[in-house]
């Protein structure tokens, strides 16, 4: 079984920015690992279609860049 990879740089990242904290707990909530520490199919498939299928299926982290990124977009959605 393998487990879920705790993305510190981008954790980082995002720390460094507290205007994000809020949406980064509400999509840490959404994309949360499901049983047995597997992220969802969304997920996975985001990942794969954003870095190919070699990174995606190696279950390496996104870029740092890419999640704040995400976060900055996800804040203006709500």
């Amino acid at each position: 079984m393998s487990r879920p990879v705790i993305p510190v740089r981008a954790c980082l990242a995002v720390a460094s920015r507290p205007d994000l904290w809020g949406t980064c707990a509400r999509a840490g909530v959404r994309f949360r690992p499901r049983r047995g520490g597997h992220l969802g199919p969304y997920v996975a498939f985001r990942l794969e279609t954003q870095y190919g299928s070699r990174r995606a299926q190696r279950g390496l982290a996104p870029d740092p860049a890419d999640v704040v990124a995400y976060l900055e977009w996800l804040r203006t959605q709500v």
